[in-house]
């Protein structure tokens, strides 16, 4: 402890505490690391521009474009989601119609099905997949999907991710449609009623 009365004098990394009568003690003095402060601090600062997975990152490359809207559907798929809309507001039991749904925001695989390992690498295979249009109950429960296929889906890479969808769509029990280029808008309504009734009952 210092004595009442004690001076400190001195500088650099020590520093003498005079205790009166002549008599001085000489304690060393806590040195603040400077360098490695300003080397955290930098450490915070720096990331790799090239993790795309680090917002930091992300924001480096918003920043150096500009952006515009994008048409999130085509005409005729438009025209399919005017049909659906139609038909669940005949319903008037809360149904809605969603567009371009990404398949993990609706299905996830089922907990003590796999191992963690499996579930993992399931989810990861659908979660950047998407719906054309998925219809939803009134608890937000999906209960029908619908594809329309147009050119791209004859692609090699599309056939085989429309076979994922409907592999997973088949075994989470959702009602999954498929509707060709040349459909008939009355047939597709009333199928669409059919496959939908069950979900309309109150």
């Amino acid at each position: 402890m210092i004595r009442r009365g004690a001076r400190l004098s001195g500088c650099g990394s020590r520093f003498a505490l005079h205790l009166g009568d002549g008599k001085y003690r000489v304690r060393p003095q806590k040195v603040i690391p400077v360098q490695k402060a300003e080397t955290t601090a930098a450490a915070a600062q720096n990331f790799d521009p090239q993790d795309i997975a680090d917002p930091k990152a992300q924001m480096e490359f918003v920043a150096r474009v500009k952006f515009e809207p994008k048409q999130l559907l085509n005409k005729s798929e438009y025209k399919i989601l005017l049909l659906l809309e139609s038909i669940v507001r005949e319903t008037n039991t809360g149904l809605r119609v969603m567009a371009q749904t990404n398949m993990g925001e609706i299905i996830r695989p089922k907990k003590g099905s796999a191992s963690d390992f499996d579930c993992n690498n399931a989810f990861r295979s659908i979660n950047s997949k998407r719906l054309d249009f998925v219809v939803i109950n009134r608890c937000g429960t999906p209960v029908l999907a619908l594809e329309y296929q147009g050119d791209g889906h004859f692609r090699s890479r599309s056939f085989m991710r429309d076979a994922v969808k409907r592999e997973v769509l088949r075994k989470a029990k959702i009602c999954f449609i498929e509707v060709p280029r040349n459909y008939r808008a009355l047939d597709l309504r009333a199928r669409l009623r059919t496959l939908l009734a069950p979900h309309t009952k109150n």
